[in-house]
């Protein structure tokens, strides 16, 4: 048994990420399951894992992680996020289960959270590590693996929307620039319309000083549904690491137009299947929203088909899941299970 044990209250790109590795590892025939830390009283991340179909168990908190572990034994536990990171590893080194910990985030943030995040890195060496990209995995204190995020790609692209629209689907706070997408869409008002998906602690401050035509559509369970009718997926992060948004947007030839940084550049092909301008810059992002609202549509499709290609060739299950298994076999893990 594989537990891919978080602490989730919304639903991002972890969650969005632990849902698609659990899938796919239940259907190579791996008894994967979701471990919650807790549920909270405003829970979506909860809801998102029941509705899923996947088999989800809530710890209850550090004491009920430890208790789980003794009694179901896991053969491996998979950690995800900062406080998952931390908890997960002591617990499973208590209980002598193996351990491996995927660090997501591309950036520091401030305050606590910051701290638990140092805290997350300096105590990596219980367990495995696993960094989904490059300029994570050089600021972790010891080896790691790199394994990219990974979507499952769609077999051909979206149709595209009869009228523009480019969308903003993230979370509300400052590393993933909100603020700066409002900037973008006054600037270009006139092409086509502009939609904030998302929730977080910049929402009130965006409320209050929304002059653009962007309409605030609020928290998502699942961002597909907008993305299959949306002209493009625009990025304004101040910081990124490999973004599931872009994964899942260009999985179904959504063009991405994004900030040259973390692992972006390595994804989007400037022109061929995205488009990527320097980060803060938001007169090259209009650049790029002309540049690709002047294209005409044969090549529009051509650069989604790209998109696709690109996700099939180098983030899909096909490419990640070998990887994570051996990182798995690495770490102690001895598959002996078939999925329930």
């Amino acid at each position: 048994m594989i537990l891919h044990y978080l602490d989730a209250r919304y639903v991002g790109g972890i969650e969005t990420h632990v849902e698609t590795i659990v899938r796919e590892q239940r259907r190579t025939g791996h008894d994967a399951r979701v471990l919650l830390h807790d549920v909270y009283e405003a829970s979506p991340a909860h809801e998102r894992f029941l509705a899923s179909g996947l088999p989800v168990i809530v710890a209850g908190g550090f004491a009920g992680l430890c208790r789980w572990l003794r009694v179901m034994a896991p053969g491996l536990l998979h950690t995800h996020g900062y406080k998952a990171g931390i908890l997960g590893r002591l617990g499973a080194r208590v209980s002598g289960v193996p351990v491996v910990s995927t660090f997501h985030a591309g950036e520091r943030a401030p305050g606590m959270v910051g701290l638990y995040q140092a805290i997350d890195e300096q105590t990596s060496f219980l367990g495995t590590r696993l960094a989904v990209s490059r300029d994570i995995a050089l600021n972790l204190p010891g080896p790691s693996t790199l394994i990219r995020n990974f979507v499952t790609p769609a077999e051909s692209p979206r149709p595209e929307p009869l009228e523009p629209v480019f969308l903003f689907a993230g979370r509300l706070s400052p590393e993933k620039g909100p603020d700066l997408f409002l900037k973008l869409a006054q600037m270009r008002s006139e092409a086509g319309d502009w939609r904030l998906l998302g929730d977080g602690p910049m929402r009130e401050e965006l409320v209050l000083s929304l002059s653009s035509p962007a309409v605030m559509e609020g928290f998502a369970m699942n961002i597909t549904p907008w993305l299959e009718k949306t002209t493009a997926l625009v990025m304004t992060s101040r910081k990124e690491g490999l973004p599931m948004a872009a994964l899942e947007a260009m999985g179904l030839g959504v063009p991405v137009i994004a900030p040259a940084i973390g692992a972006l550049p390595g994804l989007i092909r400037d022109g061929v299947n995205g488009f990527l301008y320097p980060a803060g810059d938001m007169d090259a992002a209009a650049r790029c929203l002309d540049r690709l609202t002047a294209l005409p549509r044969d090549r529009r499709q051509a650069m989604s088909e790209d998109a696709i290609a690109t996700i099939r060739a180098h983030y899909s299950p096909k490419t990640a899941l070998p990887a994570i298994m051996q990182a798995y076999l690495d770490a102690g893990y001895r598959p002996r299970d078939k999925a329930a």
